[in-house]
Order: C-alpha cells, then structure tokens, then sequence
C-alpha cells in the first residue's frame, strides 16, 4: 500500500531513481570540486580574489560531471520503453521532465557549493584584506545549473550512452574553448 508521502514524493519528481541519481551526482560535484581546492587550500595564506574566480576556473572537470548525471537521470527516465516510468503523457510532459532537472540542479549546485566551503572557510580565517568578489561565484553557479540543463535535453532527445557521451563533450568544450 502506498503511503500518503510516497504519492506526494511521486507526484513531485521524487523518485527513488531521481533522488539517488541527484545525490551521486551531488556527492560526485562536491568530491570533485574539494580535490579541485586543494592546491588553494595548501597555500599558507588565502586571498579572496583568487578564492572567487576559483568558483568560476574549477568548473573543466566539474561541469561534465553535472552534464552526465543530469542526462542519465532523463534518458534513464523518460524514454517510452523505460521499465521504470511510463513515457511522458502530452498533458504533463514539461512539468515531468523539469522536476527532475531541478532535483538533479539543485543537488549538483549544492555539492558544488559543499565542495568549496572549507576553502571558504579557511580563506575567511587565514585572509589578510579584501572581500569576496560574488560575479564569478554566481558564474560557476550558474554554469552549473546550465550544464545540468545541457545535460537534461541531451537525455531527453537521446539514448542513454549517446546522451551521456554529447552532454560530457558539449559541456567540456564550452567550458574549456568558450568560457575562457
């Protein structure tokens, strides 16, 4: 029998399969982006300048990352001989490819931003002068969400390896020729 909150969590995008792909990417992202701070972290003393546009110089191995798990999510989900979920009805069919989309956003961003809070943290402790600059840490942000939406309409129109292997392509590229 299913509970009140399993029709809810269903009827919201909340799948088992939604909340596990979001949360590995989510884990993914934020391990990532760590190790990406690393050297930052090392250093004997941080300068919030070089710490912001670290938000927006980190995304080359980040943004594919987000791209992939945002495409396996739809093209896993919303393909019409998905055992998992019935092909999307006509009537329903945008709100039922965002919900993921959003999820699957929301818990990349969050990893990401979980990814480099103890160089946040270290940088606010061991700086000497100057603030944050918040342009280029709303940039990776925002890439990110972006590379999660790339991600999401590679897996809508194809198949899952083939969206997998364009998101990953599309999303390296521009972030490696494009952003910089």
């Amino acid at each position: 029998m299913r509970t009140h909150f399993g029709r809810v969590a269903s009827r919201v995008g909340l799948t088992p399969i939604n909340v596990v792909t979001a949360g590995v990417g989510a884990v993914m992202v934020g391990l990532v982006a760590f190790a990406g701070t690393a050297g930052l972290r090392a250093a004997p003393y941080q300068e919030w300048i070089v710490v912001s546009a670290a938000f927006r110089e980190k995304l080359t191995f980040v943004a594919p990352i987000c791209a992939a798990t945002a495409a396996l999510s739809t093209s896993r989900l919303y393909r019409p001989a998905s055992l998992l979920t019935a092909a999307i009805a006509p009537r329903s069919g945008m709100r039922q490819a965002v919900r993921p989309l959003l999820l699957v956003a929301a818990g990349t961003t969050a990893g990401y931003i979980a990814g480099f809070t103890p160089l946040a943290l270290e940088t606010s402790r061991t700086a000497t002068d100057g603030t944050a600059t918040v342009a280029p840490i709303i940039t990776g942000l925002v890439y990110v969400a972006f590379c999660c939406i790339v991600g999401g309409l590679a897996g809508i129109v194809l198949n899952p390896i083939p969206a997998v292997l364009v998101a990953v392509s599309v999303t390296f590229l521009t972030t490696n020729v494009v952003l910089w």
